[in-house]
């Protein structure tokens, strides 16, 4: 099987032509046809999952990986420990967010609720290894 790369590449790049050429080379490089290539995977490893996290397909071992960048995901009660010590070092100014930031979309599952890592960095203003560093410390 290719990697999911090439085959999101060819996928794209060929699901506006039609016919049974196409098809057959569909069915070929990407074993299963253009259709439930795309809906069925998710976007940053792609492995087979119907879990939908705001709109965008993601399992749920990516969204707890911290290395996936635009995939991994904070439960609510880190991001307020790791907010109050940011706050506590001065890194961050009070007035920014209180506990929990206002403008990010958090959603529930089973960790409880979560929201993306760089939604709240942008929020915040912080850096991402900061954020990371005093989550680390926060669970020793």
């Amino acid at each position: 099987m290719y990697p999911f790369r090439v085959r999101m590449q060819v996928w794209s790049r060929t699901k506006w032509i039609v016919g049974a050429e196409m098809h057959a080379l569909r069915r070929k490089l990407l074993g299963c046809g253009h259709a439930g290539v795309i809906p069925n995977m998710c976007k940053a490893c792609g492995v087979r999952t119907r879990r939908n996290v705001m709109g965008t397909v993601l399992c749920e071992r990516c969204t707890a990986m911290p290395i996936m960048l635009n995939a991994y995901m904070v439960p609510r009660n880190t991001v307020s420990v790791v907010l109050r010590r940011m706050r506590d070092m001065n890194v961050i100014r009070s007035d920014v967010c209180a506990s929990q930031p206002r403008n990010v979309r958090w959603k529930s599952t089973r960790r409880g609720d979560v929201a993306f890592l760089h939604e709240i960095i942008a929020v915040t203003g912080a850096s991402r290894t900061l954020f990371r560093q005093i989550q680390v410390w926060s669970r020793l």
